[in-house]
């Protein structure tokens, strides 16, 4: 499979799984969607493209279907590995062998550094919380704090009306007579909804 062919939400799940196999972890379909979720809301901030058309408010917070999708076509693929629970109700997403062939292709391909770089900034920032609390990080973000109360309301990350964790970063980055930087926004991102 052809890098630049990926589909958006191909390489942020091949991505997403990439970084959270540096700490060890798999993730489950509700972690990843949130992990992406933070990464989606904080892209503008790090001059990355965020998705048109990406996450919405649903019962699990925010919820984007092609993240799901492109997880199930790249486990039919054989770049992602599945494992269930005993009960069959859970699951957790790894990349396979050839997954991770696939995510140093995307890795070295420098359209994509500024993306990969967003991933691992927000999982050191993971990891040091625990990937564990994702979820309960994504319910206490600004943006999603703002527009829980309905369904199917469409984040415009790129908004300074709509997304209230640009507002504010980009308000913190104005109070400074050089720019702040992605390396610095990312941690200050996080205590913010600690």
């Amino acid at each position: 499979m052809k890098v630049t062919y990926l589909n958006h939400r191909f390489k942020d799940v091949i991505i997403a799984l990439a970084i959270s196999q540096d700490y060890e972890r798999s993730l489950g379909k509700i972690q990843l969607q949130k992990y992406i979720y933070i990464i989606d809301t904080l892209s503008v901030i790090a001059s990355v493209v965020a998705p048109k058309n990406g996450h919405e408010t649903y019962k699990h917070g925010p919820w984007d279907r092609k993240i799901q999708n492109a997880a199930d076509a790249l486990a039919f693929r054989g770049f992602i590995n599945i494992d269930r629970s005993l009960t069959g109700e859970r699951f957790s997403y790894s990349l396979s062998s050839s997954g991770i062939e696939l995510f140093q292709r995307i890795r070295k391909n420098t359209n994509f550094s500024k993306r990969v770089r967003l991933f691992e900034l927000v999982g050191i920032e993971v990891n040091k919380r625990g990937w564990h609390k994702l979820k309960a990080l994504v319910y206490s973000e600004p943006t999603y704090l703002g527009s829980k109360g309905s369904w199917g309301n469409k984040f415009e990350y790129d908004s300074l009306i709509s997304n209230s964790s640009l507002r504010v970063l980009k308000d913190f980055d104005k109070m400074f007579s050089v720019p702040v930087g992605e390396e610095n926004l990312v941690p200050i991102f996080f205590k913010l909804i600690e």
